[in-house]
């Protein structure tokens, strides 16, 4: 099905995620390609000559570059935020309904706590298309019909998931993770 982009706007004005993603959605009804879809929703950042990390862009309600990794349907999420200033990263774990401060690693520990899935050298499956599965649950959590979202990459289409399960917490989180940056 074609979407034209009178239809985009309204599809993406989806209160289940933060303004700014649904904008970047509506972006990628317009690109061409997978390819295209790479740098949409996250960035490489360079850490070192050797460390270079794909976080999850920054947004107006979470500040901060971040990756967010959940498991058992959102139960348990461990949450890997950026803080240039320290020169660290945040790690916040939640388990069920709690919020906890896992660890705090400088930036030349990083390799050993975050994912290796985004670690540059892991970029070959940026470009692959998202499973139906995928595509299906990303439509269940922004309340929409499966054929109203653009075809996005498995990486996109996991990151819209982890994020709209997120954003109920982001208020909280935010507020801990400044809390943590204040008393270091």
């Amino acid at each position: 099905m074609k979407i034209n982009l009178q239809t985009a706007e309204k599809i993406c004005s989806n209160y289940t995620l933060p303004k700014e993603l649904n904008t970047r959605l509506r972006c990628v009804m317009r690109q061409k390609s997978y390819t295209d879809q790479i740098d949409t929703f996250s960035m490489v950042f360079p850490h070192s000559e050797e460390t270079a990390v794909r976080w999850y862009l920054h947004h107006q309600e979470m500040p901060y570059m971040h990756i967010l990794e959940t498991h058992n349907h959102g139960n348990t999420m461990f949450l890997y935020v950026w803080v240039p200033r320290l020169r660290s990263a945040v790690i916040l774990e939640k388990q069920f309904s709690t919020w906890d401060l896992s660890a705090v690693v400088s930036e030349t520990a990083l390799l050993d706590h975050i994912p290796n899935r985004f670690l540059e050298s892991n970029a070959a499956w940026l470009k692959k298309p998202a499973s139906k599965s995928q595509m299906y649950t990303a439509a269940r959590q922004l309340l929409m019909p499966v054929h109203r979202i653009p075809k996005l990459t498995a990486f996109n289409a996991q990151l819209i998931i982890q994020t709209s399960i997120l954003k109920r917490h982001l208020q909280y989180v935010c507020r801990l993770v400044e809390e943590i940056i204040e008393d270091r």
